[in-house]
C-alpha cells in the first residue's frame, strides 16, 4: 500500500494549482494515505511555483510535505493557503467537529508565500466589514479547533 501521494501526478491535475493539491489531499483521505507531497516542480504549469487562489482544506490525520516547494498566494486573493476542513463551519465549533493530526512540513527550501499585498488589513476590515473579510482569512495557515498539530 502507498504511504504518500504526489500532487505532481497527472491524475490529480485540476483547473488550477489549488484544485490540483486539493484533489491529491481528497484522494489521500479517501484511500487512507497519510502524506501528500508537493514537489518543487509543478508539471501542470511547467514552473517551480504552485499558485494558490483558494484555501486548501485539510482533513484530520494528514501530513502535507512541501518538498522544496514554493506556494504563493495569487495576486489579489484574500484566502488562507491552508486551513482545516471544519474551520469556518458550525460543525467546526463543536466537540464533534474537532480535528486532529494535521501537519504541514517543509523539506529543503520550502516556502509558503503571501504574494503581493492584497489590500486586506485590520484598518480596512474595521472601517468596512461589509466589504472586507475578517483578518483571519489573511493568515497563510489557519487552524481552528484542531489538536495535535
Amino acid at each position: 500500500m502507498f504511504t504518500e501521494v504526489f500532487t505532481s501526478e497527472e491524475r490529480f491535475w485540476g483547473d488550477n494549482d489549488s484544485s490540483t493539491i486539493q484533489n491529491a489531499i481528497d484522494y489521500a483521505e479517501k484511500h487512507g494515505i497519510s502524506t501528500v507531497v508537493i514537489p518543487q516542480f509543478n508539471p501542470r504549469t511547467s514552473e517551480s511555483m504552485w499558485r494558490i487562489d483558494e484555501a486548501i482544506l485539510l482533513p484530520s490525520a494528514i501530513t502535507v510535505l512541501l518538498r522544496n516547494a514554493h506556494l504563493r498566494l495569487e495576486l489579489g486573493v484574500r484566502a488562507n493557503v491552508f486551513r482545516n476542513r471544519n474551520a469556518w463551519t458550525e460543525f467546526g465549533k463543536t466537540l464533534e467537529g474537532e480535528q486532529y493530526g494535521i501537519r504541514i512540513l517543509g523539506e529543503g527550501n520550502a516556502v509558503i508565500d503571501g504574494g503581493f499585498p492584497n489590500g486586506l488589513c485590520e484598518q480596512f476590515h474595521r472601517s468596512r466589514p461589509d466589504l472586507y473579510p475578517h483578518m483571519c482569512v489573511n493568515l497563510l495557515v489557519f487552524l481552528h479547533n484542531v489538536r495535535d498539530f
